[in-house]
C-alpha cells in the first residue's frame, strides 16, 4: 500500500471508544461510551470465559462471572462490526468473603466494601426490611449481626449466609469469617412521604393488556367478558370448544405505567386487587396459582425506575367465571397501590371500574342473520343483477341514478353536520341527522318506487349510494359489503313479499297506497337496522344500551321511515301526473 493511502486510512479509522471494566466478586461490570452489540471476558490465555449478545445495544452491561485467580483479564466488546478490548485487573481477595446488603429488600444487591455505604432511606422514620448477604470464599464458621439481630453457622466455599433485619436507624454491622471481621457503620435518612409522593406521576392502569404492557386490542378496555349461556349450551352438546382455562394462568394482564421525575431511581412495590360492591376482594378475581392463594386478594410485583424515566409494571388478573357468573350483575372496581419498597404506606392509589359481561344471545343471533342475508343479498345480485341493468330502458336507469345522487347529497350533508350534532346531542344525534339522512332517502326511495315499480330499482339505488359513498368518502371494504348487501335482501324482500314490485295496481289504490308502500318500507327497515346494530357490535366491539337500541329501531328505523311514505305519496302522484 502507498505511503499516502496508509496515512488517509489511518486518519479516517474511526476513534476507539472510552471503554472501562470493573471486576466485583461475582460479576464484571462494563462501561462503553458507545452502544455495544456484544461483549466477552477472555483470560490470560486469550480463551473465552463469558459471552453475551445483547437484544438491543447498551452502553453498559454486565458480565456475571466469578474470578477463579487473581490476574490480568481481557473484556472485548463488539460495535458496528468492530471490536475493542481493555483490561480488567482482578486483585487477591482482601477478606476470604464478600458482603453485600439490599435496603429495602428487593431493591438490587450493593457491595459493600471499607467505606460505608450511602444513608438507607426511611419513609417518614418508618423502619424498612433490609437483607445482609456474607459469600464465603474459604471455608470456616461466619456471623452476621446488625444491632441486635444476628445469624451465624458454619459455611462452605461458595456458600452465602443472610441476615434479615428490620432498620430504624443507625445500627453497626459486623461481619466474620474465621478470624477475618469487618465492621460498618449504617446511616439512615428520613424522607417525608409527600416528597416521594410528588416525584413520581402513576398513569391510568390499561386493562386488558399483554405480558409485555401493550393494549391488548382485541378484548374491549376496561372489562371482562364471558361466552353466552347458549355457545357454552352448544359447545357441551356438541362437544366442541377447548379445554378449561386453567385457573393457575391469568385471564389477561393490567399494565400500570410510572414515571419518575426525581434525580435518583426510585424502588417501587405494587399491589392490585378487584373488590366487589362491599369494598372486601371479590372471590372471582382471587389469584390462584399452583394452589396457593393471596390472603388479601393482591397480586404483586416490583418494579425499578430510573431517575427521569419511565417504567411500566405488569400485573396479572385472574378470573374465576364460574364465580363470576354466580355473582352476575355486581359493581367491581379495579384498586392498584403504589408503595415505596419496604413500606407499608402507600404512595399512590388509583382505582377504576370493571365491567363484566356476558355475549348476548341477541347480538349472536343479529350476526348470523346480518351474515346470512348478506350472503343471500350477494348472491341475489350476481343472478339478477344483469336484468335489473339490462331489462329496464335508460330513462328509467337515468331516474334511479338521478334519485341515488340526490340521496347521496342528504347522506354527505348528514355526515358533515352530524360531528357537531354530537358534540352537543351525544347518543341522541342520530334523531336530528336521521331526519336529515334515513327520512329523505326514504322519502326518494318511495317516490322512486311509485314511478318505476319494478324488481331491482330499489337494489340499484341502494348499490348506486353505496358506490358514490365508497368513491367519495372511501369506504371501500368487506364491511361496507355486508351492510349494503344485507340492506339490499331485505329491501327487495319485503317489496315483493307487498307485492309493490310484482303488481303495480297499488298505485292506483289512494287508501291503500301509503299503508302498503309504509309498511314494506318500515319492516325492511326495522330489521335492516337491527342487524345492522347487531353487527356493529360483533364486528366493532360495540355495547350498546337496551334503551339506545330500542329508540333508533322505534325512531330513525320506523317513525322516520313511515312519516317518508307519508310526505312521498303526495309528491309522487304529482310526478306520475306529469308523467302521464
Amino acid at each position: 500500500m502507498p505511503f499516502g493511502a496508509m496515512i488517509f486510512a489511518v486518519a479516517c479509522a474511526p476513534e476507539a471508544p472510552a471503554l472501562t471494566a470493573r471486576a466485583t466478586h461475582d460479576h464484571v461490570l462494563v462501561e462503553s461510551s458507545v452502544p455495544v452489540e456484544r461483549a466477552a471476558l477472555l483470560g490470560p490465555d486469550g480463551a473465552t470465559l463469558v459471552s453475551r449478545r445483547l437484544p438491543a445495544p447498551l452502553t453498559t452491561l454486565r458480565l456475571d462471572w466469578r474470578a477463579p485467580s487473581p490476574g490480568r483479564y481481557t473484556a472485548r466488546v463488539w460495535s458496528e462490526g468492530a471490536f475493542y478490548d481493555t483490561i480488567v485487573e482482578v486483585a487477591e481477595a482482601s477478606r476470604p468473603f464478600t458482603l453485600t446488603l439490599e435496603a429495602p429488600v428487593g431493591q438490587g444487591a450493593l457491595s459493600l466494601g471499607d467505606t460505608p455505604p450511602a444513608p438507607v432511606v426511611l419513609i417518614d422514620g418508618a423502619p424498612t426490611q433490609v437483607a445482609l448477604t456474607l459469600t464465603a470464599r474459604d471455608a470456616g464458621d461466619a456471623r452476621l449481626s446488625l444491632g441486635a439481630h444476628q445469624e451465624a453457622r458454619a459455611l462452605l466455599p461458595g456458600e452465602r449466609l443472610v441476615l434479615l433485619s428490620a432498620l430504624d436507624g443507625p445500627a453497626e454491622l459486623v461481619a466474620s469469617l474465621g478470624a477475618v471481621s469487618q465492621k460498618l457503620q449504617l446511616t439512615t435518612q428520613s424522607v417525608p412521604l409527600d416528597t416521594l409522593r410528588a416525584q413520581l406521576s402513576v398513569g391510568a392502569p390499561r386493562f386488558p393488556a399483554e405480558v409485555n404492557g401493550a393494549p391488548e386490542l382485541a378484548r374491549p378496555a376496561g372489562r371482562v367478558t364471558l361466552p353466552s349461556a347458549w355457545w357454552r349450551a352448544a359447545q357441551g352438546l356438541f362437544g366442541l370448544g377447548v379445554r378449561p382455562r386453567d385457573s393457575g394462568v391469568p385471564w389477561s394482564y393490567q399494565a400500570i405505567p410510572v414515571t419518575n421525575h426525581g434525580a435518583q431511581a426510585v424502588n417501587l412495590s405494587l399491589s392490585a386487587r378487584v373488590l366487589g360492591p362491599d369494598g372486601a376482594p371479590a372471590a372471582a378475581f382471587r389469584p390462584d396459582n399452583r394452589g396457593g392463594e393471596s390472603p388479601n386478594g393482591a397480586v404483586t410485583a416490583l418494579l425499578r425506575v430510573p431517575a427521569g424515566g419511565e417504567a411500566v409494571a405488569v400485573l396479572p388478573v385472574y378470573v374465576d367465571e364460574a364465580l363470576l357468573r354466580q355473582d352476575d350483575g355486581l359493581a367491581y372496581t379495579r384498586r392498584v397501590e403504589v408503595s415505596a419498597l419496604g413500606q407499608a404506606t402507600p404512595l399512590v392509589v388509583i382505582s377504576a371500574p370493571l365491567h363484566v359481561s356476558e355475549g348476548s344471545a341477541a347480538a349472536s343471533l343479529g350476526l348470523l342473520v346480518g351474515l346470512v342475508s348478506a350472503a343471500l343479498g350477494l348472491r341475489q345480485l350476481k343472478r339478477e343483477g344483469p336484468a335489473w341493468l339490462g331489462e329496464p330502458p335508460t330513462s328509467t336507469l337515468l331516474t334511479i341514478s338521478l334519485f341515488a345522487a340526490v340521496a347521496f347529497l342528504f347522506n354527505a350533508a348528514s355526515l358533515l353536520i352530524g360531528v357537531g350534532v354530537a358534540t352537543v346531542l351525544g347518543p341522541f344525534s342520530p334523531l336530528l341527522t336521521g331526519l336529515i339522512d334515513g327520512a329523505a332517502r326514504a322519502a326518494m326511495l318511495a317516490t322512486l318506487l311509485t314511478l318505476h315499480p319494478r324488481p331491482g330499482v330499489a337494489g340499484l339505488y341502494l348499490l348506486t349510494q353505496a358506490l358514490l359513498s365508497a368513491f367519495t368518502f372511501g369506504r371501500i371494504g368487506l364491511i361496507e359489503l355486508l351492510f349494503v348487501a344485507k340492506r339490499l335482501f331485505w329491501v327487495e324482500l319485503f317489496l315483493r313479499a307487498f307485492g309493490l314490485t310484482t303488481n303495480p295496481s297499488w298505485r292506483d289504490e289512494p287508501r291503500r297506497r301509503w299503508a302498503r308502500l309504509a309498511a314494506a318500507l318500515c319492516c325492511a327497515e326495522v330489521i335492516s337496522e337491527a342487524t345492522s346494530l347487531m353487527l356493529s357490535v360483533a364486528l366493532y366491539r360495540l355495547f350498546l344500551a337496551d334503551w339506545y337500541v330500542v329508540m333508533m329501531l322505534l325512531g330513525p328505523a320506523l317513525g322516520y321511515t313511515a312519516l317518508a311514505c307519508a310526505l312521498a305519496v303526495p309528491f309522487a302522484e304529482s310526478l306520475r301526473r306529469i308523467q302521464r
